[in-house]
């Protein structure tokens, strides 16, 4: 905008298309900000929920695997949660706190982990007691599931990001839509009186060969053009 010619920008419609512009691109940003923020939270409690419903499913095996020290099912459970691409790490314990198995997969750096690092831990761990599904319940041991919320964040990023650029260029289209209201009903009425006045002479006035013709709409401009005549 500040690359127009200075006459247009002393124009009305540009004065209302920039503060349109300015205005719609704050409180744009106050919008998206807000909805972003209510998304993280959101993407917070999926991964809570997310990961629960993964304990919930392996729960069975993996307290078999603990009952019974049986190393080979328990490394299948480990194995088959690292197929999961935002869990890191898996270690099952029995009761007495001796790895049954225990494996990690590499985390991949991405172009995201520093703002990861600002808003929350690159990882969070999920530790979950086994007990035993016959007698008494007792105490078999423990699973512990460390994610990369990094990763699990990559979607939320994506998202976050179609959110600014989107309310951006919406809001962008809109002031452009302004600009051309404005202009048609405020700016160019006033530009025609203004030039009727300009090229108006006191012996025209005296002669009665001046008027200025109203839109018919009643409003502001009409009022000003009756005045004038």
């Amino acid at each position: 905008l500040n690359s127009l010619n200075p006459m247009l920008r002393r124009h009305i419609s540009y004065s209302l298309a920039r503060t349109s512009i300015l205005s719609a691109l704050l409180i744009g940003m106050i919008l998206s900000s807000i909805q972003v923020y209510l998304d993280f939270l959101g993407a917070d409690k999926r991964l809570s929920d997310n990961v629960d419903q993964i304990i919930q499913s392996i729960l069975p095996p993996a307290t078999r695997a603990a009952h019974f020290l049986d190393k080979g099912l328990a490394n299948e459970v480990v194995q088959g949660l690292l197929t999961y691409d935002f869990i890191v790490d898996v270690e099952i314990l029995d009761d007495l706190g001796q790895t049954l198995a225990k494996s990690s997969k590499e985390q991949q750096k991405s172009t995201t982990g520093r703002i990861t690092d600002i808003i929350s831990d690159q990882t969070t761990s999920f530790d979950t007691s086994l007990y035993s599904p016959i007698g008494d319940g007792a105490y078999t041991g423990s699973i512990t599931i460390e994610v990369n919320r990094d990763t699990w964040y990559s979607s939320f990023y994506n998202r976050s990001i179609t959110v600014f650029f989107t309310g951006i260029l919406r809001n962008i289209f809109l002031s452009i839509v302004f600009f051309f209201i404005f202009y048609h009903l405020i700016a160019k009425p006033v530009r025609k009186i203004a030039i009727k006045l300009s090229s108006t002479t006191i012996n025209d006035i005296k002669e009665g060969n001046f008027s200025i013709k109203g839109r018919g709409r009643q409003d502001e401009i009409d009022f000003v053009s009756d005045s004038i005549n």
